[in-house]
């Protein structure tokens, strides 16, 4: 069984990410770390190429968020970034928008440590996920920012958003959408010897 030559998701995998939707009597951080860990290695194999590390929060106060990063350790440096955040978090307009802001940030604090031309990152609300994108020739990062409405006594519209986490991590297209961003940070890596 390798990410690389298979055509979708282990069964154990999809029994993990069930089981941890299912609970609701452990913190939301201890119910994705696990998952979202077992994720990332079966990603990115269980060799010594690449190495996950916790990364804290760019804001202090996110402690809803899981953060994790991939490292290739001929570098040392960051490749790919996951930050975490509850299933609840897709339902509310401004819980969106939050996590969009904590990815940006994420950027902006690592976009320049990253030894390839693109950093990938997923944010994920449970399973859904929103792809990230940044170059570091452009620095920019897409999908592009869509700003807060200017008035900041107006309430976001509770379609903000809305379709910006679309795609769930454990479908079929998400594996697919896995492969592509991991092949990426292969190649791009092995160009940066």
């Amino acid at each position: 069984m390798s990410f690389q030559t298979d055509n979708s998701w282990p069964a154990g995998l999809r029994i993990i990410f069930e089981h941890a939707c299912a609970r609701r009597d452990v913190t939301f951080e201890n119910r994705y770390n696990g998952p979202y860990d077992k994720l990332l290695n079966y990603c990115f194999g269980n060799g010594f190429t690449f190495y996950i590390s916790p990364q804290n929060p760019p804001v202090v106060n996110s402690h809803h968020t899981v953060n994790l990063a991939i490292f290739p350790v001929k570098f040392d440096k960051p490749v790919f970034i996951l930050k975490v955040n509850d299933d609840s978090w897709a339902q509310k307009a401004e819980l969106r928008y939050r996590a969009d802001k904590q990815m940006r940030d994420h950027y902006v604090l690592v976009l320049d440590e990253c030894p390839s031309p693109r950093l990938w990152g997923l944010s994920v609300l449970g399973t859904s996920m929103r792809v990230y994108c940044g170059s570091k020739t452009t620095r920019d990062v897409t999908p592009p920012h869509t700003p807060r409405p200017e008035s900041s006594t107006r309430i976001l519209s509770p379609s903000f958003l809305a379709e910006g986490w679309d795609l769930d991590v454990m479908s079929q297209e998400g594996f697919e959408k896995m492969k592509e961003i991991v092949t990426d940070v292969f190649t791009q890596t092995e160009k940066a010897v």
